[in-house]
């Protein structure tokens, strides 16, 4: 028989071991809106009602991780309130934009055609969005290269270049010590760079979270 000490460490261990259990995504991606938006204009504009539309759609299996968002919806949507309402539940997946155009299609009786717009703007802003990404991606790289061996010269190098300097007696020029203050400060306090990098980055995203912040950058 088993302790209770024992019993209690094999709980413990239980529950360390233990996997997440899996609850799907909280928000869907462009492609996979796009995707979306795209069936569900289809299934509407043939006349499936927009409840059976989202029943369809909610149990595709490509699209099993994002079952809770969409099952939330078509539940929401059947119990009487507007499709628009339901989504603007979810701004991190559907923006201002994509609610209003929908409302206004649901008040016009033209969600059909609204949807086929909203889903034709959502895949330009994936296009241009690719685009951008590939044209930056070439710089940012040279740019992280580049960064690297400046800070591997200013670390690694320049302090050899100092003690040659210091047993020759030679004066150094401005610029030369400069670089030598420079890589003794990168390399006792890197920690300080690298949280002054990482609060820059935490600081961008936030403002992005925020449209009239995100608008003035």
């Amino acid at each position: 028989m088993k302790t209770e000490a024992e019993g209690g460490l094999a709980r413990v261990w239980e529950i360390l071991t233990r996997k997440p259990e899996s609850k799907g995504s909280t928000t869907i991606k462009r492609h996979d809106l796009v995707f979306i938006l795209r069936n569900l204009a289809t299934l509407v504009e043939n006349g499936v009602s927009l409840q059976r539309a989202l029943k369809t759609i909610a149990q595709e299996k490509t699209l099993a991780r994002y079952a809770p968002i969409l099952e939330e919806i078509r539940r929401r949507v059947e119990t009487g309130e507007t499709f628009s309402g339901v989504l603007a539940s979810f701004p991190d997946t559907f923006g201002d934009l994509i609610v209003n155009q929908i409302r206004v299609g649901e008040r016009a009786g033209t969600l059909a055609e609204t949807l086929n717009q909203v889903t034709e703007q959502q895949e330009k802003m994936s296009h241009l969005r690719s685009l951008v990404v590939k044209k930056l991606a070439y710089p940012i790289v040279l740019s992280v290269l580049g960064s690297g061996v400046v800070a591997f010269m200013l670390i690694g190098v320049i302090p050899v270049f100092e003690e040659t300097y210091a047993d020759a007696g030679v004066a150094l020029p401005f610029v030369t010590q400069l670089m030598i203050n420079v890589g003794h400060f990168a390399s006792t306090y890197y920690w300080m760079v690298l949280l002054g990098i990482a609060a820059i980055v935490i600081g961008v995203k936030q403002i992005r979270r925020h449209a009239d912040l995100a608008f003035r950058m």
